[in-house]
């Protein structure tokens, strides 16, 4: 047989030989396919050039391995440009290293790692990219445009468009929506960079949108120099919704042959009427050749310990037909401030209701930014403020867990907590920041939206941490869904700087304190304390019962007392933190001011004790008594910070002008804590006599 020479130029093997029909018909059997234009026989497997060159074969595979390797990276010795008061995270400078060396990239990483970051970390570590088209969803145009000129090390000119305005500047922010209607514009620019964000918005191979950016048939799309396509769902339901990112991204070689690619990765397959290109195949290979290609992936597993606890993302959508409700609001607000400044009375309903006006035109964005969410999570849970707004979501989304404050049962809120946490196909929470915010475990979720806010940062931390307690792997995402421009936008960016004030405070680590080193005369430090607490030394743990029973009971009224006795006979008194939602643990007294206090029960379950009072004998015995039988011990010595209009525990308090259930008998009858609508002390006797008989027939019944 005649000498054949396989060499490997671009993404191509080209076998060469003088003509021979038996050598033709050999090469042809390989698998190789000829080139008509060119005139040479080609592949762009390297299974099939091994079958010819072996050697050449070897190396590809060596190739394709460094850059399997590399797609699922989490760091990269390279120095990216990045602006002052910045840094990248280590994968993400994997992923921007990824990045450089390849004309089409798919930034396939997780939903909240950042791969906007990194498509900008591409542009910072290129100067020659000066023209850059970014082609987004509409909501996140302006959140683009925010982390452009947040992450850009270079001064380039940024412009969004919106309707029929296309801006002449160097970077173009479009969403898919409009993009039809600019192609011819678009088409007249040259492009260094095409960025694609959500680009599984694309994968129906017939939609307008998805022709609009990348053409019919890998022909006609918007061309670039380099393309970077962004997605955390690079498949939403099935392998053929890779089709038209193949095809863009590789199309000298997976993306070179429908036919081939579906029937190889889709099991497609003639079923009497038509081809069926609905099925999966070979996943394992089709990985192997997507990550050896073009595409970079890494899960928050992979990255966890490069995560903060909490990642907080402000998402700004634009106003479009909300902008009047969104000045209406405005005008309350700064009509509001105006009269506190001037010290005149403040109309507080008439901001409540453009407040609501506004969560109330935010509710169709919210639910397309769910969906969106539960298309990339496992599980999601959203936090609102008013009824309606929870109502319209739950109508939209029937299947989701739903906990506000019209959810009165003790028992159907426990069901829904449950269903969350442990029933794989209830994939959202829906809850209000006030009924939902505190005493809940919704760890089943790493990915917290909140389509309202509260005033109170506190407020809001308390409801993220549902998600991020004990039993939770995983960071935490927080996202605020807001108009931009609004005073929502204003009170989002307000409580998350405050909250990483507290954080910056409070929770990160910071150097030791430094001890003095004397070189003369050293001082002998004392060998024991002069007097030792009595308080333990170190947090006691196991009392998560107690923080999760006073939570319940602080109810609507954001605030529950408790007396427990300890075996001396001492009684000391559990209240619940308005500011931390801890259990403050202090001496049993009327009033709080000047009362020793003894310490905290957290939110991990811990005793953190005070250093200043010594805690009385047996406390921790005592706590960990009430964490056994909580409803035991709130039945014995309990009491609500109000009457209970139940069982009359605290009615010798004239002055109380509330009403609730105390803690024992809204567990033992099954009713809700807290406020009963602001029933006056004289009206108590009325609400007792009239349970009077329901409670003695249950009574009766237990025998």
């Amino acid at each position: 047989m005649i000498a054949i020479k396989v060499t490997k130029e671009g993404s191509r093997w080209i076998a060469r030989f003088p003509y021979h029909f038996e050598t033709k018909e050999f090469v042809k059997q390989a698998g190789f396919r000829w080139d008509g234009m060119n005139r040479y026989w080609y592949t762009t497997y390297a299974e099939v050039a091994a079958k010819l060159d072996p050697e050449a074969a070897v190396a590809a595979a060596v190739a394709a391995n460094q850059s399997l390797v590399q797609s699922r990276a989490t760091d990269a010795a390279v120095e990216i440009p990045v602006p002052a008061g910045l840094a990248y995270l280590p994968y993400q400078k994997a992923g921007i290293a990824y990045a450089q060396d390849r004309a089409a990239v798919l930034f396939g990483d997780e939903m909240g790692l950042g791969k906007t970051i990194q498509a900008i970390g591409a542009i910072n570590a290129d100067p020659s990219i000066e023209s850059i088209l970014i082609v987004a969803p509409a909501s996140l145009k302006i959140n683009w445009s925010r982390e452009l000129r947040k992450w850009l090390v270079r001064d380039l000119s940024i412009g969004i468009a919106a309707g029929d305005d296309l801006p002449a500047t160097q970077i173009v922010i479009v969403n898919y929506d409009i993009l039809v209607r600019h192609r011819a514009a678009l088409d007249a620019r040259r492009w260094d960079l095409l960025i694609s964000d959500e680009v599984h918005y694309a994968k129906n191979s017939k939609a307008q949108r998805t022709i609009a950016l990348l053409g019919k048939n890998g022909k006609g799309g918007i061309a670039a120099r380099k393309r970077i396509f962004l997605t955390g769902t690079p498949i939403v339901n099935r392998p053929k919704e890779l089709w038209t990112l193949v095809q863009a991204l590789d199309p000298a070689e997976l993306g070179s042959n429908f036919f081939r690619f579906h029937k190889r990765y889709t099991n497609a397959h003639h079923n009497g009427y038509g081809w069926d290109f609905s099925g999966a195949s070979n996943l394992g290979e089709l990985q192997t050749k997507l990550r050896s290609k073009f595409m970079i992936r890494r899960l928050k597993a992979d990255v966890l310990t490069e995560l903060p606890p909490k990642r907080r993302q402000i998402i700004a959508i634009p106003a479009n037909g909300a902008a009047k409700v969104i000045a209406a609001e405005k005008a309350a607000y700064e009509e509001m401030v105006r009269r506190l400044d001037a010290g005149e009375k403040v109309d507080f309903a008439e901001m409540s209701r453009v407040r609501h006006d506004t969560a109330v035109a935010k509710i169709p964005y919210l639910i397309e930014h769910l969906e969106e969410c539960l298309e990339a999570e496992a599980k999601v849970v959203c936090f609102i403020h008013h009824h309606d707004v929870a109502q319209k979501l739950k109508e939209h989304f029937p299947e989701a867990a739903f906990l506000t404050g019209e959810v009165a049962s003790m028992n159907k809120r426990t069901e829904e907590v449950d269903r969350f946490q442990n029933d794989p196909s209830c994939k959202l929470f829906i809850g209000s920041i006030a009924a939902a915010g505190v005493g809940l475990t919704l760890t089943a979720s790493s990915h917290v939206v909140f389509g309202e806010l509260d005033w109170v940062p506190g407020n809001v931390s308390q409801a993220e941490d549902r998600c991020h307690r004990i039993g939770q792997r995983e960071s935490v995402l927080v996202q605020h869904l807001v108009f931009d421009e609004s005073v929502d936008a204003l009170q989002a960016k307000m409580i998350v700087e405050k909250q990483g004030v507290i954080t910056a405070a409070l929770d990160t680590p910071t150097a030791p304190v430094p001890v003095p080193v004397y070189k003369e005369s050293p001082v002998e430090a004392p060998k024991a304390p002069v007097e030792a607490p009595q308080a333990p030394a170190a947090p006691v743990g196991g009392l998560e019962a107690v923080r999760e029973f006073m939570t319940k009971a602080a109810g609507k009224l954001g605030s529950a007392v408790l007396r427990i006795e300890l075996e001396s006979g001492k009684r000391v008194q559990l209240a619940i933190s308005r500011r931390s939602g801890d259990v403050i643990v202090t001496e049993d007294a009327k009033y709080y001011d000047g009362r020793p206090w003894y310490g905290y029960v957290l939110a991990d379950g811990t005793f953190s004790p005070c250093r200043k009072h010594q805690a009385p004998a047996g406390l921790i015995e005592g706590l960990k008594a009430f964490a056994a039988d909580p409803v035991k011990a709130a039945k014995l010595y309990g009491q609500h910070t109000s009457s209970c209009c139940f069982c009359g525990t605290g009615l010798k308090n004239p002055a109380s002008v509330h009403a609730g259930y105390g803690p024992y008998c809204a567990e033992r009858w099954g009713l809700p804590w807290g406020d009963t609508g602001g029933l006056k002390s004289g009206r108590q006797e009325d609400l007792q006599a009239a349970i009077a008989e329901e409670m003695e027939a249950a009574r009766k019944a237990e025998g």
